[in-house]
């Protein structure tokens, strides 16, 4: 370290020298800032181009960033990491310390104002001790050999009957026809998605009996398009124990995992990715929505036995850039393709 470095913050130098490292910065002003391409507009189409600056605000003293082409600047918050697609939880961790310290909201990078997911998360779940009710109820304790009842189903932010969900909660503003909302509200279970944007369905009557549009298996319902359509078992943790992130394909995965797998166990994310393409998008929003640390977290998969080799390639490379122990799960169980299956017929192999 030379006699420049030891004025500067170390936080500062840890930032530099990993975008230098890791995204060709170079190095400005003897070493107090660095030039990067810019991540909020694009920069210039020559590669070689770079007018984002990276350094010490001289006012505040805070880690901070200016683009002298779009104008964007202010202090390094998580929209700065997350546009850089930056996982390294250490390196954040610091520098957010370092600014949050110098009294700075690190949850805004930006000198404007960032778009942001509405949360409906405090959304009342309805339930009504009715036939349909308890038919859809048999549906889904079937699926994972499970005893829920109805006072379970808010719990596990599953909707019985979307109308009623929708006109409990008094949202008037319906994003698909009449006609396809009564259906999705008779012939579909839902399960509202970990920011209250979208509900996921899953069709329980037969297909010939539903239009067109609504004849897979999995349909969504939009509330808020913004949002995320990854379903999450509600359950708290404490960061400063390890934590298990239990990732799978479907919402009956998950709740089967939950129910079957870890109902006893302490500190535990279980989440649906909704399909194969979801994982790096349910960590990017575990990380830069929700603020999470991915220290003393190891990453559990569990597989669809259709997966492919690419596909846990993809996984496992992803996990291995962002420093994420990870263990990949099957169910072995013959002629069980999944996790959504009661107990009695799931072999956890690792």
């Amino acid at each position: 370290m030379g006699v420049l470095d030891q004025e500067l913050p170390m936080p500062y130098i840890a930032l530099r020298d990993y975008l230098i490292e890791h995204y060709k910065a170079k190095r400005a002003s003897g070493g107090r800032e660095c030039i990067i391409r810019c991540p909020f507009c694009g920069d210039s189409k020559n590669r070689n181009s770079a007018h984002l600056y990276v350094g010490i605000n001289r006012k505040n003293k805070t880690i901070s960033f200016n683009c002298f082409k779009c104008n964007s600047s202010g202090s390094v918050g998580r929209d700065f990491f997350q546009r850089l697609e930056i996982y390294d939880t250490s390196l954040i961790n610091l520098v957010l310390t370092y600014n949050r310290n110098l009294g700075v909201d690190t949850s805004l990078s930006r000198s404007f104002t960032a778009s942001h997911t509405q949360d409906y998360e405090n959304t009342i779940i309805p339930v009504k001790n009715t036939p349909e009710y308890q038919k859809k109820l048999a549906y889904v304790n079937k699926r994972i050999g499970g005893h829920l009842t109805l006072y379970d189903i808010p719990r596990y932010k599953i909707i019985l009957n979307l109308l009623d969900y929708l006109n409990f909660n008094g949202i008037k503003v319906h994003s698909r026809h009449p006609k396809i909302m009564e259906e999705l509200a008779f012939g579909f279970v839902g399960f509202l998605s970990v920011d209250g944007s979208h509900v996921i369905m899953r069709r329980v009557i037969p297909e010939e009996k539903v239009h067109e549009s609504l004849r897979k298996r999995y349909t969504n319902y939009t509330i808020n398009e913004h949002g995320n359509t990854f379903y999450c078992i509600p359950e708290g943790i404490n960061p400063n124990y390890h934590t298990d992130l239990c990732l799978a394909e479907g919402p009956f995965d998950a709740l089967s995992i939950h129910y079957n797998l870890r109902a006893f166990q302490f500190n535990k994310i279980i989440m649906s990715t909704n399909g194969k393409e979801g994982l790096d998008n349910v960590i990017k929003y575990l990380v830069w929505k929700r603020g999470m640390s991915l220290f003393n977290t190891t990453a559990h998969i569990y597989l669809d036995n259709d997966i492919t080799s690419y596909d846990i390639s993809v996984y496992t490379n992803l996990l291995i850039s962002i420093g994420l122990p990870f263990v990949f799960h099957r169910n072995t169980y013959p002629g069980e393709k999944d996790y959504g299956v009661p107990g009695e017929h799931i072999i956890d192999t690792v």
